[in-house]
């Protein structure tokens, strides 16, 4: 959740920056470019340590929900024609 946070963040203060400098206001355009860098250098450190966080490996497949339900389907019909 703290990337998402990182890069929005990062991208506020670059479009402050771009509005800055458009209007010639150099000193905030540097401070506002110098967060955004800020923001950039995390977000890049986080996913040079972090290149992998999640193995694919020990994923469930998409349909795992349909096997469980279709046995316990399968058990509600022949308990009801044990009953009938």
């Amino acid at each position: 959740m703290i990337r998402v946070y990182w890069h929005i963040t990062r991208r506020f203060y670059e479009v402050r920056a771009d509005r800055a400098s458009s209007k010639g206001l150099t000193d905030k355009h540097r401070h506002f470019r110098g967060k955004a860098v800020k923001y950039s250098s995390l977000i890049e450190n986080y996913e040079a340590h972090h290149k992998n966080p999640e193995p694919s490996e020990r994923r469930l497949l998409s349909g795992w929900w349909a096997v469980p339900s279709a046995a316990a389907g399968a058990l509600l019909i022949l308990f009801a024609l044990l009953l009938a």
